[in-house]
């Protein structure tokens, strides 16, 4: 029974791509968000890129922190996990089941909002973006701003 729930749970959660309202969504993520930075992308992980259905599938993204808004990294660099999920923002609109390539372009200067997981079989912890439509941003301060001012008011 416990299996059928969860299943159910991540069809309920990945089947409706929700239409993010930016701002308003921003603002959502910028509270429920245990870590939020300004990072370059440095590597886009090479994998067999499969959508999420029953099961989360995720690509692996390497980035060179530029700066922290919210929650405790100290290290330069942070491998953040990012939900496959097809039609999403996120996702590479030639339908290979991988990140949108014109995104996670190396290089590029994203706005990341993240929550910290535990590994199952370790006591470490990963970081994964969990909303496939506006858990990433292309970096702007207008955005960065209202991250800001929105944790301020918190």
């Amino acid at each position: 029974m416990k299996i059928i729930g969860a299943m159910l749970a991540t069809i309920i959660l990945f089947s409706g791509s929700q239409i993010c309202d930016e701002q308003q969504r921003i603002k959502q993520l910028a509270t429920s968000s245990d870590l939020i930075f300004v990072g370059q992308v440095s590597e886009l992980e090479a994998t067999m890129c499969i959508w999420s259905g029953i099961l989360l599938s995720t690509q692996s993204v390497k980035y060179k922190i530029n700066k922290v808004l919210k929650g405790e990294f100290t290290g330069e660099m942070i491998e953040v996990k990012h939900p496959l999920v097809k039609n999403s923002k996120t996702s590479d609109r030639d339908g290979n089941g991988c990140l949108s390539p014109k995104i996670f372009k190396v290089g590029n200067k994203l706005l990341i909002f993240a929550k910290w997981e535990k590994r199952r079989t370790t006591e470490t912890r990963y970081a994964i973006s969990d909303d496939e439509d506006c858990g990433v941003q292309i970096f702007n301060q207008e955005l960065a701003s209202l991250v800001t001012r929105t944790l301020q008011e918190k």
